[in-house]
């Protein structure tokens, strides 16, 4: 198909095509002639991949540059992949204090529920991180009510199983999108707690 074409089918603009091109993102058609290419399937998939994982995952070029890096290389562990997705996104905004106390907490954690993690597990890192940043908005290291456990007992309940069951993009699609998804379920759960505390004090 033609880059006309390939924009209708995934609705795309071309502009923004040329632009995961320009960025590497996106390999280029097959010349036909001097100003024409044709594009393939994989172009489409490929093209549809990046629009989720920018728009609904909300992955920035340079991660989504790092990201595909990492899925071209063989037999790259798919939960390297995923931590590295996470530990993109995590700017720092906390002192290495912060840090520590953040990374003895999720230590902590993980030992309770008995994980095998590695010490250079990029969703370790990334997870200290982000309870650092909490820290530094002034939330409790420990988190409020149990909120770490919480979290962590129900990550647990939907981890997935082997993750040499499906592709690196599969499970790459799976994570990032579905942790959106997550997010907008709880959004909704939030909103009929606080309905029904509402309805319940009327």
């Amino acid at each position: 198909m033609r880059i006309g074409a390939l924009s209708k089918r995934s609705g795309v603009p071309v502009p923004t095509i040329k632009f995961y091109m320009r960025e590497g993102l996106l390999p280029a058609g097959s010349l036909t002639h001097v100003n024409q290419a044709q594009y393939e399937e994989t172009h489409l998939r490929r093209l549809r991949l990046l629009q989720a994982l920018s728009q609904v995952g909300g992955l920035s070029v340079k991660q989504l540059r790092g990201i595909l890096a990492l899925m071209e290389k063989p037999d790259f562990p798919v939960h390297e992949l995923l931590g590295q997705t996470l530990l993109s996104g995590i700017p720092r905004s906390y002192t290495n204090d912060e840090y520590s106390h953040a990374l003895a907490e999720v230590d902590a954690l993980i030992s309770r529920y008995r994980w095998q993690i590695s010490d250079d597990s990029p969703a370790r890192i990334a997870a200290a991180a982000i309870v650092a940043t909490l820290c530094a908005l002034g939330t409790p290291a420990h988190l409020p009510m149990g909120l770490l456990d919480r979290f962590a007992y129900h990550a647990d309940a939907m981890a997935f199983g082997d993750d040499t069951a499906e592709t690196p993009e599969q499970a790459l699609i799976d994570a990032v999108i579905g942790d959106r998804l997550l997010l907008a379920l709880r959004r909704l759960a939030e909103e009929n707690v606080q309905a029904t505390m509402e309805k319940g004090a009327q």
